[in-house]
């Protein structure tokens, strides 16, 4: 019986060519363009959008569309409770039993933008998450199981995005009353100089 060696000249004769564009010399007089890179330490880094740095590059993108600002005119951090108009603390004191209790109900501040990307839990008591962004349900992420996981934190596949001036609520449904550590994860852009850390 014969070989039909067709289809693998063809697969080879492809895999040439994708090596040749790839490593082809740029055209002359075409100046090669740098993309733009921004070094953040963090979660960010490691997930999301499924890419390294893909949020913080997404976010980046929508301060600089919104504010006609370039890179060097931002500012790139951790979301701190301070940013979600909490004090210095992510504690949160449920009011009784399978209520949903309103725990962040503020508006994102003027040239900040913010992306939820996450959150760390080890209490007991906290089963659900409800995360309302620009008065659309965002999210629901179940709390109870992540006290269990050997490093406590849970990421979300797909960020929550939340532009300035934007209302955000969260609110979480416990099974009694409690008051427990639920630290959000994410990453803020705003106009460089508006938080001095």
């Amino acid at each position: 019986m014969a070989k039909d060696y067709m289809p693998y000249l063809i697969m080879g004769g492809l895999g040439l060519g994708a090596l040749y564009l790839m490593t082809r010399p740029a055209a002359a007089g075409v100046p090669a363009a740098a993309p733009a890179q921004v070094t953040v330490t963090g979660p960010s880094d490691f997930i999301g959008l499924g890419t390294p740095g893909g949020t913080t590059q997404a976010l980046i993108a929508r301060a600089q569309q919104e504010l006609g600002l370039p890179l060097s005119g931002l500012s790139v951090r951790g979301l701190r409770p301070e940013d979600l108009g909490l004090t210095t603390s992510w504690s949160h004191t449920s009011t009784g039993a399978n209520v949903w209790d309103t725990w962040i109900n503020t508006t994102i501040a003027d040239a900040t933008f913010v992306a939820i990307e996450g959150v760390s839990y080890a209490g007991s008591n906290f089963e659900q998450a409800r995360i309302t962004a620009a008065a659309s349900v965002s999210g629901f992420w179940n709390l109870s199981w992540i006290s269990g996981l050997s490093n406590q934190v849970y990421y979300e596949a797909s960020p929550i995005f939340i532009d300035q001036n934007q209302p955000l609520v969260v609110s979480i449904i416990a099974s009694g009353v409690a008051t427990e550590e639920v630290a959000l994860l994410g990453t803020v852009v705003e106009k460089s100089g508006l938080v001095i850390a």
